[in-house]
């Protein structure tokens, strides 16, 4: 299927430029924060992520479901972290929800260009609408 490569974008060593907002309503912008490197493994069937940024790091893995044609998505991270997700693309985006622990969070792959791309996390609200809580600018660096 077509859809087993739609995450082939993220592919590559990528430096990412982070941007959280803070309680005040302001932006703190870290340049070059984070490092990202996600590599296709076991046949080319999982693509694995390598984050890492200072005091924090973490893995996940992400497979496509032929039957259910969904992303699904494993993080875990040296906080004792561990999040499931699942998704696919949405028109020009990649989106993918929590659906564990709670279905309370989301990433957006967005703006997807060859050398860069904007990751979005956000919180769901009881409303329904979300709320941004971290960005992450990609530079593609090989």
């Amino acid at each position: 299927s077509s859809k087993a490569n739609d995450l082939d974008f993220w592919i590559g060593q990528w430096e990412c430029d982070s941007h959280q907002p803070q309680e005040d309503g302001k932006v703190q912008i870290t340049k070059n924060l984070a490092k990202n490197t996600i590599t296709k493994i076991l046949a080319g069937k999982v693509v694995e992520e390598n984050f890492s940024m200072p005091g924090f790091a973490g893995k996940s893995w992400s497979s496509f479901d032929e039957k259910t044609t969904k992303w699904h998505q494993t993080w875990v991270d040296d906080s004792g972290g561990y999040l499931v997700f699942e998704g696919g693309k949405a028109g020009a985006e990649f989106v993918l929800n929590q659906i564990h622990p709670a279905p309370t969070m989301r990433m957006r792959f967005t703006d997807i260009k060859s050398e860069s791309l904007t990751w979005i996390w956000e919180s769901k609200n009881e409303d329904g609408t979300y709320s941004l809580k971290w960005r992450l600018d990609y530079k593609r660096v090989k």
